[in-house]
């Protein structure tokens, strides 16, 4: 281990002298960035993609060339607003983040659990059960919660009336998942190849044809690129925008069918949510032993076009990774809050 990995080891053994550390490193770039954010927020309209653009151009760039985070020790929870909605449905404050357990943010690609990363006093919330037995394996006595999608726990943009007005208006409609570029990796696509294949397959007649684009991939090249008569783009928003689970699941909403083109965390709420899923995987991403591939072609054996698989068999399949058995009340969420909280105080940050 480094001298940055003891130091970094060590700091997180204690919850609060952690996070002492990092809001006083980062105290000038969280300020910047949460009012960029902010403004973000204001954004309601899923199809606002040229004014989040605007936007994201006002970003700081990431400190020390790391992924955008706000810099506390639960910055995961800040993540796509998914803890927010969360803490929203069970009555809790949202200043009270600083106590609620941490969230695993998305499915994971084969990620190990780093030692130095889960080596907090703290409680972690899953989705699905998938990693269980990973978890069980670290003998580090935190508790783990499985509380289902968190798609479930969000509020829409919008009342339920604006929503069906809206799906009024599209009629029926195709909804386009992009592979999405990272902080670390750029990704290429072609729109309009994807949807000549699927319409090419299926000789479906729609309406409206959105493009979810992740904020990653928002540029003047691409909204210049693309032939925005034949589809409409659609955006979540930021990372770090605690309404970005609440545009995704307006748009999952207001779309009759969902196209994958990769694995995405946001299988699972369309799903949940009752839409229909195609997955359209280039042969090429189902080969090889890497985890990508692995999530890949298990997706294709459930929703390729021509799949035999039962309802039941993708239930299955789903309720392992985003638990939809796993649902719960408000009152079962207020429980591993208070139980975070109480733990965190009684042995104070350690």
């Amino acid at each position: 281990m480094t001298g940055y990995g003891y130091l970094r080891s060590a700091l997180q053994v204690n919850w609060y002298l952690d996070d002492f550390v990092k809001r006083t490193v980062g105290k000038a770039y969280n300020k910047e960035i949460m009012s960029v954010v902010k403004r973000m927020e204001r954004i309601e309209d899923i199809f606002a993609v040229e004014e989040l653009l605007e936007e994201l151009e006002m970003l700081p760039k990431a400190l020390y060339h790391t992924s955008y985070t706000l810099k506390r020790v639960f910055s995961e929870n800040t993540l796509y607003g998914y803890a927010e909605q969360i803490m929203k449905y069970a009555g809790i404050p949202a200043k009270e983040i600083f106590y609620f357990p941490l969230l695993e943010h998305g499915i994971s690609y084969g990620q190990k659990f780093d030692p130095l990363r889960y080596n907090v006093k703290h409680s972690y919330v899953f989705q699905g059960t998938y990693r269980k037995r990973d978890w069980e394996h670290l003998n580090n006595h935190k508790r783990a919660y499985y509380i289902g999608p968190y798609i479930y726990y969000a509020e829409p943009m919008g009342s339920e009336e604006d929503i069906l007005e809206l799906k009024r208006q599209l009629g029926k409609t195709v909804l386009l998942f992009l592979p999405h570029s990272t902080e670390y990796d750029h990704v290429n696509f072609d729109i309009d190849e994807i949807l000549r294949n699927y319409l090419k397959k299926t000789n479906d007649h729609v309406d409206t044809i959105l493009v979810c684009v992740f904020w990653k991939d928002i540029n003047e090249k691409l909204l210049k690129s693309i032939d925005q008569k034949n589809f409409k783009l659609v955006t979540a928003g930021f990372k770090l925008d605690p309404c970005f689970v609440r545009r995704l699941k307006t748009i999952l909403k207001i779309a009759d069918k969902v196209i994958y083109t990769s694995f995405s965390s946001s299988i699972g709420y369309s799903h949940y949510l009752g839409k229909e899923i195609i997955a359209d995987i280039k042969q090429d991403d189902l080969i090889g032993k890497t985890p990508a591939a692995h999530l890949n072609r298990e997706m294709n054996q459930y929703f390729n076009i021509n799949t035999n698989t039962t309802n039941k068999m993708k239930n299955q399949y789903i309720d392992k990774y985003w638990g939809i058995s796993k649902i719960r009340t408000p009152d079962y969420i207020r429980k591993i809050y208070q139980y975070n909280k109480n733990d965190l105080i009684r042995h104070m940050g350690f």
